[in-house]
């Protein structure tokens, strides 16, 4: 089936920044978006006016950054609809559409130096993924978390790498989300709590720096990887994650293994192991601070 050019949707809500954007670009009071990917639970959207890629689903498996919100009726009709097909949607809150904010989540989140030195979180979310599976998208749990895995100083923020090994990660593995770029924005949300905290603090400026290298590969995002892995990308550089992931680093702080063994669960329901994955990276930065 091919829908109708302009075809309009009803959305329930949308991320702030995504609002933000389409507003800006002189949108009106609706925006047009294609489909370029369906999925299980959703599909991808490009809205062409601000080149930028949103995943359209219900709320139920968490917020994304940009994404858009529609109910399981709407989702199951564009199911059916062909690639390319064109959408409209409202952008007026006057019309029903609640806008979320994801930076909300980050506001008062910072890693203490005692969370570090008892070293609990890092070694409670290794537990949980070997627990739950043999491993993610970029081999088997045993070989990511082993002391000479390559590709784990590039997420622990060692004042002594430069970007190149950072690079490598961007677009390893395979779908929609490699598992480099998602091993990467568990990272950064790791990275922006502990940069977060106020003072100077070594591991605080090693955050930062780490923070900087990400966002100085920026122009080669749309390079190396996706269209669905450059808006992620994009939106961990300004601080933008997903609300599982955020709710990770609350249980974290929490100190309770039941309470961040249960936030892993929900993360780890994000694809196939894009969840796992960002687990995986938030584990080996949290180890790497240490």
């Amino acid at each position: 089936m091919r829908y109708p050019a302009g075809l309009p949707i009803t959305i329930k809500a949308m991320d702030a920044d995504l609002h933000q954007m389409l507003a800006d670009s002189g949108q009106g009071i609706c925006a047009k978006a294609r489909i370029i990917a369906h999925f299980q639970h959703g599909a991808l959207l490009y809205f062409d006016s601000i080149k930028v890629a949103a995943y359209i689903s219900t709320a139920r498996r968490g917020l994304l950054p940009m994404q858009v919100v529609a109910s399981s009726t709407v989702l199951e009709s564009l199911s059916t609809a062909e690639l390319e097909s064109e959408l409209t949607m409202p952008l007026s809150s006057n019309r029903g559409l609640r806008i979320f904010q994801l930076a909300d989540g980050m506001k008062n989140l910072w890693l203490d130096q005692s969370v570090l030195e008892k070293s609990w979180a890092a070694a409670s979310i290794r537990r949980f993924l070997a627990g739950h599976s043999n491993g993610g998208g970029l081999g088997k749990w045993e070989e990511v978390f082993s002391p000479d895995w390559r590709w784990a100083r590039a997420l622990s923020a060692d004042v002594n790498e430069d970007a190149k090994l950072m690079a490598g990660l961007l677009g390893r593995g395979e779908g929609s989300t490699p598992a480099g770029d998602d091993m990467l924005i568990g990272a950064a949300a790791v990275h922006f709590m502990m940069s977060a905290k106020s003072g100077s603090s070594v591991q605080a400026q090693r955050s930062k720096l780490w923070l900087s290298k990400l966002n100085s590969l920026s122009a080669a995002f749309e390079l190396r990887t996706t269209t669905a892995s450059c808006t992620y990308l994009r939106a961990a550089c300004r601080g933008r994650f997903a609300s599982h992931l955020i709710g990770v680093l609350r249980a974290a702080l929490s100190g309770r293994d039941d309470f961040l063994s249960a936030a892993c669960v929900r993360l780890s329901r994000h694809g196939r192991t894009s969840g796992s994955d960002a687990l995986a990276g938030a584990a080996l930065a949290l180890g790497g601070l240490i």
